[in-house]
């Protein structure tokens, strides 16, 4: 076993009862956008790195759509993949921001959302937060 499947697996004892795991449970619901990630290893990384963000900015978790989107451009991924990441941030953002402003996930707004954007995200994504 390596020093990093130690880690996790001690993490995974530390974390999987009681109020750590309510933490736990918090924090996925935070990271279910890493859902549009192509693989667990691209998730684990970009998870990384907002941590690593959010320690240089003292604190601060959320980022802006703007900070999301650079920060893929700058990764080292296929234009494929990288403009697939890209559209379906923009369109997890988008649905956060019609849902703060009161529109149910059923109303019409939501589903011009969904059709506009099926062709450009990754398959899944938008059935998966519809």
């Amino acid at each position: 076993m390596t020093v990093s499947q130690q880690h996790i697996l001690s993490l995974a004892m530390d974390y999987g009862s009681g109020e750590k795991k309510q933490e736990l449970d918090q924090l996925k619901k935070e990271l279910v956008v890493m859902e549009i990630c192509n693989d667990k290893a691209t998730a684990a990384a970009f998870g990384y790195l907002l941590a690593k963000r959010e320690e240089d900015n003292g604190g601060k978790t959320e980022t802006s759509i703007d900070e999301q989107v650079r920060a893929v451009l700058y990764e080292e991924v296929d234009v494929t993949e990288a403009t697939s990441l890209i559209f379906g941030l923009i369109y997890l953002w988008l649905r956060k921001e019609i849902s703060e402003d009161g529109y149910a996930p059923d109303d019409y707004l939501h589903e011009l959302l969904n059709s506009l954007f099926v062709p450009f995200v990754k398959e899944g994504t938008i059935k998966k937060f519809s």
